[in-house]
């Protein structure tokens, strides 16, 4: 885990100063130690979630539920997890941009009006709880815990780097960038222009993507951010800001039942 920190933080330094060399403003110092401050709360929330609901969910569901009962040490069923993870943690993304309650949580990862390696583990408290119950059918089909959060984990690493504008398409890996994200595909998914609004959903592969047609290339310029970004960058309001605007909704609403059913519905 120290060494993995270390390598984070040498690539964030790394970054910067090569956007500071290139005089390209890729980073303020204010936003960035903002996502840093939400990196570590995102980070704590995580790993309390993850041991006390997550693993104990999963494990539960496998043991008693499961369809099947897998091996935990075969190279075949690891691969298949990953490609299931793979498929669930699309769905998760996608339903986190379509529906009211889900945002909540994930536009943290989306207000920042930059975009870089900071991005990348910049998300919200709320984040960690939306989770659980969209990898909840690989314990069904039989995928132990302990491989669901490791294989998600990797899915998760992997995104890290995808979170720079400094690396072009890879022109020169024939088919990477149509089965693999990269930062080529991942920063139109973080441009709030209607052309890449809902798209390019992908975390580890983009082949969900490409089988559900969500995938677009950059055709103009990336403008970063969401389309209602909140009026300050403090950790504070980035994770409490689109909760606010939907309790405001909420009490807005005709009815108790349309109350309730508000942070359920698209939008």
């Amino acid at each position: 885990m120290n060494h993995q920190l270390v390598l984070v933080v040498g690539l964030i330094l790394l970054e910067g100063a090569w956007s500071a060399w290139h005089r390209r403003p890729t980073h303020t110092v204010r936003i960035t130690l903002s996502s840093g401050a939400l990196a570590l709360l995102h980070f704590g929330a995580y790993v309390l979630t993850t041991v006390g609901l997550a693993l104990p969910a999963l494990e539960a569901v496998r043991l008693h539920f499961s369809v099947f009962q897998l091996p935990a040490d075969g190279v075949v069923t690891w691969l298949l997890c990953l490609l299931a993870t793979d498929f669930c943690a699309y769905w998760l993304h996608r339903t986190q941009h379509h529906v009211r309650w889900f945002w909540v949580g994930h536009s943290v990862h989306h207000t920042a009006p930059e975009f870089n390696l900071t991005v990348g583990p910049r998300l919200g408290v709320l984040d960690t709880l939306d989770r659980i119950p969209f990898f909840l059918p690989l314990a069904l089909l039989g995928f132990h815990a302990e491989m669901i959060v490791l294989c998600y984990a990797l899915i998760e690493l992997w995104s890290f780097w995808t979170h720079t504008s400094w690396i072009p398409r890879l022109r020169w890996l024939p088919g990477f960038e149509w089965l693999f994200n990269t930062p080529a595909n991942h920063r139109l998914h973080h441009g709030r222009n209607t052309v890449y609004l809902d798209r390019n959903f992908g975390e580890f592969t983009m082949l969900w993507d490409h089988v559900f047609r969500t995938h677009v290339r950059q055709t103009e310029p990336v403008d970063y951010g969401a389309t209602v970004m909140p009026p300050r960058q403090d950790p504070w309001t980035a994770n409490v800001f689109e909760l606010r605007r939907l309790w405001a909704d909420m009490r807005a609403a005709p009815t108790w039942r349309a109350a309730l059913a508000l942070p359920w519905r698209g939008f």
